[in-house]
């Protein structure tokens, strides 16, 4: 734990490494239970640039992290998570047909906003009222409406995305 102290150092949001938010943060709605090294809730994509670079400094495993809603326990790991949900959870833009959203943001929460312009998006997972945009990403969520609709994926037309090298790049 000494050396994630340096960590805090460079994190404006909240770098935490105590006994009870390890374990809450070690489950999810998977069966699988495994406690990080410590939780990192960043402020801005500048902490995730450096939380990055300084996990690969350090050789640890980063695990991002939205409702840990996904049955596979994809959102969980022994390494350090990165929770989106308290800081990066906004909506940055709504133009015509498209959105720019924080990868913590609410499923349902961007779909009520969208409603008052006559939009939604289209994916519907089970988990919809706490899943988040960024979780979806990362398990290409469909949902009960999915064969009409189809998943996440072929909704997403560029992504602002911070490499394992800590570059942060638009694709």
């Amino acid at each position: 734990m000494e050396k994630l102290k340096g960590l805090k150092r460079i994190i404006k949001g909240e770098v935490l490494f105590d006994e009870l938010t390890r374990t809450l943060y070690s489950t999810g709605a998977s069966i699988y239970k495994i406690k990080p090294t410590a939780v990192v809730i960043p402020k801005d994509k500048e902490d995730v640039v450096q939380l990055i670079e300084y996990a690969r400094k350090e050789g640890l495993p980063v695990i991002p992290r939205g409702a840990c809603s996904s049955l596979t326990g994809a959102a969980i790991g022994s390494g350090i998570v990165i929770d989106f949900t308290k800081y990066m959870n906004q909506i940055i833009q709504v133009n015509g047909d498209f959105v720019d959203v924080q990868p913590g943001i609410v499923y349902a929460g961007l779909n009520k906003k969208l409603a008052t312009a006559n939009r939604f998006f289209a994916p519907d997972p089970s988990s919809g009222d706490f899943c988040t945009i960024g979780g979806m990403l990362g398990c290409n969520a469909g949902g009960a409406h999915s064969v009409k609709y189809k998943a996440t994926n072929e909704y997403v037309e560029s992504l602002e995305v911070v490499l394992a090298s800590g570059e942060l790049v638009n694709i």
